[in-house]
This record gives C-alpha cells, sequence and structure tokens, in this order.
C-alpha cells in the first residue's frame, strides 16, 4: 500500500512500542518519501538511535469537550480501556520524493537564522523557575532547559498545554540559547 500512496498520514496510539515501529517505518521509507510531520528535519530518527531505547515520539490530544460530564463517553472510555484525561498519538506524514513544493524540501540546517526548527516530544515538565522539555531537531533527540526568565511567554504557554510543539530555537549544552 504504501509503495502506491502518494502521500501518507498515519496515525497510531501514542504507546512506546507503537510509536517506536512507527518510527521504524519512517526510516524504511524515508528514502522514496519526504518526511513532512512531526519530524522537522529529514535526517535519520533520533529516538532510534542508540541511547535512546527509553524514549519515544508521542504527542497529546485535548480530550472532546464534555468528555467529564457524558456518561456515554465515561463508558466509551471503560470499553475501550483508553484513559480519556489523557491521550497520547504518534502519527507520520510522508509524501512522495519529487512531488512536494521546493520550500518543503529545502534543509532545516542551511536556514539563514542559524536556530534549526525543532519539536517537543510529549509535554514539557514544569518546575521552578524553568521547564524540561524532549526536543527533536537535526541533530537527534535531546532533553533541554527552558528558564522561565529567558522566554516567559512561552513558558507560560507550555505550562497550561497551550503552547505549540514545533519551535525554532538554538541550544547548546542542553540549554536553550535563543528563541524566535
Amino acid at each position: 500500500l504504501c509503495s502506491r500512496a502518494q502521500a501518507i498520514l498515519w496515525v497510531e496510539p501514542g504507546t512506546h512500542e507503537v510509536s517506536r515501529l512507527l518510527g521504524g517505518w519512517r526510516e524504511q521509507l524515508r528514502p522514496q518519501f519526504q518526511v513532512v510531520a512531526p519530524c522537522p528535519h529529514q535526517s535519520a530518527c533520533g529516538v532510534l538511535s542508540a541511547g535512546n531505547e527509553r524514549h519515544w515520539c508521542h504527542f497529546f490530544a485535548p480530550p472532546p469537550l464534555g468528555v467529564y460530564a457524558d456518561s456515554g463517553w465515561v463508558k466509551f472510555g471503560q470499553r475501550a480501556g483508553i484513559d480519556l484525561r489523557s491521550l497520547p498519538y504518534s502519527f507520520l506524514v510522508l509524501d512522495r520524493v519529487g512531488t512536494a513544493p521546493d520550500a518543503a524540501r529545502a534543509d532545516p540546517e542551511t536556514a539563514p537564522t542559524g536556530a534549526q526548527p525543532s519539536v517537543i516530544i510529549g509535554e514539557a515538565r514544569h518546575y521552578k523557575g524553568y521547564a524540561k522539555l524532549f526536543n527533536c531537531d537535526a541533530s537527534g533527540v535531546s532533553e533541554l532547559m527552558l528558564q522561565k526568565r529567558d522566554a516567559p511567554d512561552l513558558f507560560k504557554a507550555l505550562k497550561h498545554g497551550a503552547g505549540p510543539t514545533l519551535h525554532r530555537w538554538s541550544h547548546e549544552n542542553g540549554r536553550i540559547t535563543g528563541i524566535e
């Protein structure tokens, strides 16, 4: 099916096992397809590299409105074995090489600003005055620290779960040093 597709949108539960299997498919299909999302780069999957066995690429969907007040949703969650308070998912979006617009195929590492496109995997963990987040960019995956004083608006957005997961920033020694 993948060999005949022009584009692929693949969504799965955000479990450790399923996410890593989806990452394996990403690597198998990367020669024939342009990676559109969730990865902000075309490099090898950093989550699958040695030393990252405990990590997986996942995101969280907001629960449906009224989920806590509707007994139908409660029964659905119980029958399906789903905790509707936390809806992790993994996904992959691919486009056939040669069909994507030239702008989409541009190498993010050659962007004129110097900061790389990055995606936050999972959710940021907040502490007093700083947050730790799991970052994926062309250089691989790493845990980064964001100090509240460096970006108070972004810190607040991430704390309330409203922040975007795609960013452009630079980092060194495990700390976010510049945000665009």
